[in-house]
């Protein structure tokens, strides 16, 4: 499996309030799944807009198409490498959250569309709007990696496995990342 990126081991600031501390170097690899929970505010989606996604983007380019959706329903999707004719020219009507899932579902779930078989999938509390059992079993036709941040894990049901990433407070300005395996 290739690493698709690297976080090297530091504290990091997310944001004005929050730091995060990683004791270990983490290398993510296309193939593996990754689970990220903690309770709510503790850093999981500044963690994920501020330090995963701008560390995916650069490697991106030459090995993955990346796609983002944020917990807000601000679809985001980040096309690296022109492999999707007209992706990024399209006008997309996203003033609903049924709006945006009926994008994420043409356009996303539908994985033989992809000019490319390997896939970023940067989901962030997606399960709130999102039947997430339907995504899951689409996966089987493609090369991809999951990051899936979410309160409840208990609520997926799959056979894919994910490896944790667990986010801790440790004051009311600093979070812990621990990786689980």
């Amino acid at each position: 499996m290739s690493v698709i990126t690297t976080i090297q081991k530091g504290k990091y600031q997310l944001n004005s309030s929050l730091n995060v501390i990683i004791d270990t170097t983490i290398e993510f690899s296309l193939g593996e799944n990754y689970i990220l929970t903690g309770e709510n505010g503790i850093g999981k989606s500044s963690f994920i807009s501020n330090l995963l996604i701008p560390n995916l983007s650069p490697n991106a380019i030459n090995n993955f198409l990346l796609f983002y959706a944020s917990q807000d329903i601000t679809i985001q999707y980040y096309v690296v490498k022109n492999y999707y004719n007209g992706l990024l020219n399209e006008k997309q009507d996203l003033s609903s959250i049924e709006k945006a899932i009926k994008l994420i579902k043409s356009k996303y779930v539908k994985f033989d569309k992809f000019p490319t078989q390997n896939i970023v999938f940067v989901l962030d509390e997606i399960d709130q709007y999102l039947q997430l059992n339907d995504f899951f079993q689409e996966l089987n036709k493609s090369t991809y990696t999951i990051f899936l941040a979410t309160h409840n894990e208990d609520i997926i049901q799959t056979d894919i496995e994910f490896q944790k990433i667990l986010f801790k407070k440790i004051t009311s300005s600093i979070s812990k990342i621990y990786l689980l395996k």
